[in-house]
């Protein structure tokens, strides 16, 4: 009776358990695929771009060809004092010209003298030309060239945030897996100290073992029991931050039920390699985005100093009286109209600050380029040391825990020809336990550690 029950306590290894055929495995490829399509930040990273793009839609507006037409009358006692008509087209361009062309009539009775015109009307065609403040560039120009900037940097920022959700995930993702796998050796655990203390009274019953030796192996029972409990909260808890990711078409959360983690591929987390050297760095997004603003406050500086000079304008139309319907029969180019203009702030304090401004947030920006490469340099550098640490501690709490398996197995076998003690048995159960945690824990780390190391790579 002695033999054939100690005989029953068998080891219970480590692997995973099976799942029952109702359990479903999400393992982390479909995981993150469903986070990457579903999550609402998803779609909240394709308005950024999509904001980008609008962007650019608006400053290309500021050269949109516009039609005008006015109309002015006065009628009183029967009279008809005055009527102004005009039509046309205003064709802006990106640097200080402007075209436009039209046709006017006026009609009347007491018509200013200046404003009377043939009566045909007057079809013209000319220019405005800034030769001072605007020629280079303009506020046309700054709109387009800032819509450019946004636009790419809205493609570098919704990559970004792509990949800090990525990151997110894949972290919940790992700590789901590390307290699953947890929970299973406290489960085998408690198994394995339920068929211990079973044996033990069975034996003590004999005579074979003291009475004692019971209350020692209730006391790993319950050990094993608690912490049993405390896996099982971990394990529910991450369960249920790991839901938050899981949606349908950004706006119908999941929830999973009866569902496990399998053990992620680290081809799965990175792909591919990069290094620190310069090219990298000045190519990384974090760096490009911190570009962008540099670029950004320079066309600020450049409008801001043009606006240092005068504003000086041309304009010159011809001017043609339209026969029938061919509005260039008696064209002359002795017919036409020009003016000019000219204003400027001679002291120009409000320009001059504009410029010591634009200047100073301009040289920030750069500063700040430098800091954030240096920075970028560190924390990759620190990221791939920790990456390469993380393996090392993997292999080496691996080792020690077949080390602890070999002894607990020895002390297993002694124990089940009489030959050990329930306090050995439970000390050697207690260090291969804990040889298991730091394991799992171990694995987690260099897991997270690649998972940050592409986070911080942002490919």
């Amino acid at each position: 009776m002695k033999n054939s029950l100690l005989a029953s306590l068998l080891f219970l290894s480590t692997t995973i358990l099976k799942a029952q055929s109702s359990d479903i495995v999400l393992n982390y490829s479909d995981f993150i695929s469903q986070v990457m399509l579903h999550h609402p930040s998803a779609f909240q990273a394709e308005l950024i771009k999509d904001y980008g793009d609008a962007k650019m839609l608006n400053s290309k507006g500021y050269t949109d060809p516009k039609i005008f037409s006015d109309i002015n009358q006065k009628y009183f006692d029967d009279k008809q004092y005055y009527s102004y008509f005009s039509s046309g087209i205003k064709v802006p361009t990106w640097y200080g010209v402007s075209v436009e062309a039209g046709y006017s009539m006026t009609d009347g009775n007491f018509l200013n003298p200046e404003n009377r015109l043939p009566e045909t009307g007057l079809v013209y065609a000319g220019v405005k030309l800034d030769i001072g403040n605007g020629l280079i560039w303009n506020e046309r120009r700054f709109a387009l060239e800032s819509g450019r900037i946004i636009q790419q940097s809205s493609e570098i920022e919704r990559q970004v945030f792509l990949n800090e959700l990525r990151y997110k995930a894949t972290e919940a993702y790992l700590k789901w897996y590390a307290n699953y796998e947890k929970y299973l050796t406290f489960q085998s655990a408690v198994e394995n100290a339920e068929l211990r203390l079973k044996a033990v009274k069975e034996s003590a019953n004999f005579g074979d073992r003291a009475i004692i030796d019971t209350t020692e192996a209730y006391i790993s029972l319950a050990n094993r029991q608690l912490s049993l409990q405390s896996a099982l909260r971990d394990f529910q808890n991450s369960e249920a931050f790991l839901e938050t990711f899981l949606w349908t078409n950004g706006s119908v959360p999941l929830e999973i039920e009866n569902t496990f983690p399998s053990k992620p591929l680290e081809s799965d987390i990175y792909i591919g390699e990069k290094t620190i050297d310069e090219p990298i760095i000045s190519e990384h997004p974090f760096i490009q985005i911190q570009q962008f603003k540099i670029n950004q406050s320079t066309i600020n500086l450049k409008l801001k100093k043009e606006q240092l000079k005068p504003d000086v304008s041309l304009k010159y139309n011809l001017l043609n009286e339209p026969i029938g319907n061919n509005p260039f029969a008696q064209y002359a180019v002795t017919n036409y109209q020009w003016g000019a203009s000219l204003n400027y702030a001679f002291i120009s304090r409000k320009q001059r600050g504009d410029v010591r401004l634009a200047n100073i947030k301009l040289e920030d920006q750069k500063l700040s380029l430098g800091l954030k490469e240096q920075e970028m340099e560190y924390k990759i550098s620190a990221a791939q040391n920790n990456y390469s640490t993380a393996i090392n501690l993997a292999l080496l709490t691996e080792k020690i825990v077949q080390s602890n398996l070999t002894l607990y197995k020895s002390e297993q076998a002694m124990f089940n020809i009489g030959e050990s003690s329930v306090f050995m048995i439970n000390t050697r159960e207690t260090n291969y336990l804990k040889a298991q945690k730091e394991n799992i824990d171990a694995l987690f780390t260099q897991f997270q550690s690649l998972n940050e190391l592409r986070y911080i790579l942002q490919f």
